[in-house]
């Protein structure tokens, strides 16, 4: 079951187009040039500078997006799956609760999906971070719907075009290494009480720094952080 999804991604890789870094690397600008414009469109301007972080268009959205991932790994998911099984043999419980654990997650995330473009981001955040407490398939499915997907979209949707790649890998980074850290250190042993504060940090955080994005355009989040006032377009 695990070689399905590696092979589809073999198959759907026949079919992205090449890489406008490696165009260029190949002397093949024209080429470049217009694998920039499929990907981006074709009136972008992308090129950053190191000055530019410095700017609150730039700065903001990647702190929130990683603060995002750091927070999201402190609720304790990551040490709560990977000791799922001593959890459950801990417990009375049937031998599939860990299968079925991975089952309701992926029906939440489903209905996350579902939910997100209708009840907004910010309505599934709280709701997530107000229900999880302890491990069980109901809060696991609260997780699932909330803080598991919904951070991983958000940071798709608020950094800024011009350092997506960089800001992305220090993201994901900042996340699994806290991940790490967390599961290593401390495994089991870390309170659940811990866990619930940490989930009431995420509740508060979410109020005040997280924008919500649903319905908003990409064109339309960037120039919330570059003005710090709406989620408008300013024609230039």
């Amino acid at each position: 079951v695990g070689e399905i999804p590696a092979l589809l991604m073999l198959l759907l890789l026949c079919f992205m187009p090449k890489s406008p870094r490696y165009l260029i690397i190949c002397g093949k600008q024209e080429q470049a040039c217009k694998a920039l414009e499929f990907l981006r469109g074709p009136d972008s301007d992308f090129m950053t500078e190191w000055s530019d972080l410095k700017t609150p268009f730039y700065y903001k959205p990647i702190l929130i997006s990683i603060v995002m991932r750091f927070l999201q790994q402190m609720t304790g998911i990551t040490p709560i799956l990977v000791y799922l099984e001593p959890i459950f043999h801990k417990t009375d419980v049937s031998l599939y609760d860990a299968a079925l654990v991975g089952a309701i997650r992926l029906l939440s995330v489903v209905i996350a999906a579902s939910l997100m473009d209708k009840v907004g981001r910010k309505a599934l955040l709280y709701t997530s971070g107000g229900c999880v407490r302890r491990p069980s398939d109901n809060n696991m499915f609260r997780y699932a719907m909330g803080w598991g997907p919904i951070t991983w979209l958000l940071m798709s949707e608020i950094l800024p075009l011009g350092a997506r790649g960089v800001a992305s890998g220090l993201c994901v980074g900042v996340s699994w290494l806290t991940a790490f850290v967390l599961s290593h250190t401390y495994g089991l042993f870390v309170p659940f009480l811990f866990f619930s504060v940490v989930c009431v940090v995420n509740i508060i955080f979410t109020a005040v720094c997280v924008p919500e994005t649903r319905n908003r355009s990409l064109e339309e989040i960037e120039n919330y952080f570059r003005t710090g006032r709406s989620f408008t377009i300013i024609d230039t």
